[in-house]
């Protein structure tokens, strides 16, 4: 999957929450190159970068950790919280490909599940923009493969019907 994501996802223009974009931190989120999504670029060119992130970042302490996680045949992992753990007023696509990429190389198709984060996703964007989200990020994957991550998987996970 290559790293453009492509014009930004449409907002809604709502107002982010009043206070902060995240009140539960005390000061509007964690400090700018902690390796969380919001603050965090990926582009591939730092050296002795891990998947593409600094090595002390906060990004390739998480990439190592999917990675050991996903040794693990009979872990699955959830896609989702994506766009509330970016900057809620200005996230993109670009800003939340590279983890979404991480995750799809590491697990595969197969052992990974889409999760809307409804209604917790409406506090940085509205439920159409998460599920535009997940179909942009889903974009290089055969028709078999997204239907496996957006649907599928979870039915037989959760040993749903239907």
């Amino acid at each position: 999957m290559g790293n453009s994501g492509g014009p930004p996802v449409e907002k809604s223009g709502e107002p982010p929450v009043e206070g902060s974009d995240r009140p539960w931190s005390g000061s509007g989120g964690p400090p700018p190159g902690d390796g969380s999504v919001g603050h965090s670029r990926h582009d591939g060119s730092t050296a002795g970068a891990v998947g593409g992130w600094a090595p002390s970042s906060g990004a390739a302490r998480w990439s190592s950790a999917v990675g050991a996680l996903a040794e693990a045949e009979n872990v699955v992992c959830k896609l989702s919280g994506l766009i509330t753990e970016a900057s809620w007023s200005d996230w993109t696509v670009d800003d939340i490909r590279p983890y979404a990429d991480r995750l799809l190389s590491t697990f595969g198709p197969r052992r990974l599940l889409y999760g809307s984060d409804w209604p917790v996703c409406e506090l940085a964007g509205t439920y159409g923009e998460v599920l535009t989200l997940a179909d942009r990020l889903t974009d290089a994957l055969s028709v078999a493969e997204r239907r496996r991550v957006l649907s599928t998987n979870a039915r037989e996970w959760y040993r749903l019907r239907g």
